[in-house]
């Protein structure tokens, strides 16, 4: 999960008043996964209040034991946090292909190499840019944008000279030239890390 997936979901659970606790505890139940769960909830326990907010506020539904214990096998996620999860994915969704349709607006018009202009395929370059993010989900789309931009100003400057296809920038051959330059051309980030210490 990079940056702007991270700020976008915090932005949501805020929205619905949820924590990311009970947003993972809603993820795990819906796929059963308690493996996911016991990992999670040793680092960062949700207690018995944020369980209970979400059955008061019909997100779960508890089978509850004669001793009034909560075990995770007796938790059902309700339609209402089925929505939540569904509504969640539809947006993320929504936010990648604005940010796709964005970094296909980066490159020229009317430029060709090898024969083939080099703004082609949109779906190929939305395939390998996905590939991309979720290969490097530490990796910002504002820091992929601008590798991209950089790119495409140095081949300008080479009036697009050997200038890559747009999805094969991404990808080609498994050898990515957008990883490089996002490595290279980043110290942006370095720069505004409150954790970096200068000597």
């Amino acid at each position: 999960m990079n940056q702007n997936q991270v700020l976008y979901l915090s932005k949501y659970l805020n929205e619905n008043h949820l924590n990311f606790r009970q947003f993972l505890f809603l993820i795990t139940i819906d796929t059963k996964n308690k493996l996911l769960f016991d990992e999670y909830n040793t680092k960062d326990p949700i207690n018995k209040e944020e369980i209970v907010y979400l059955e008061d506020n019909d997100f779960i539904s508890i089978q509850r034991s004669e001793d009034d214990r909560i075990y995770f096998t007796k938790c059902t996620i309700t339609n209402t946090g089925k929505n939540i999860l569904t509504e969640l994915n539809e947006l993320n969704i929504n936010v990648n292909d604005s940010f796709i349709d964005e970094w296909y607006d980066l490159w020229p018009k009317g430029i060709k190499s090898g024969g083939y202009y080099v703004k082609t395929d949109k779906n190929g370059c939305k395939k390998n840019l996905e590939k991309f993010m979720k290969n490097h989900p530490n990796l910002s789309k504002e820091t992929i944008l601008k590798a991209t931009k950089k790119y495409i100003e140095d081949m300008k400057d080479r009036n697009y000279q050997y200038i890559k296809l747009a999805p094969y920038f991404i990808y080609k051959d498994n050898i990515s030239l957008l990883e490089g330059y996002c490595t290279n051309n980043d110290t942006d980030l370095i720069e505004d890390d409150p954790f970096v210490v200068k000597v």
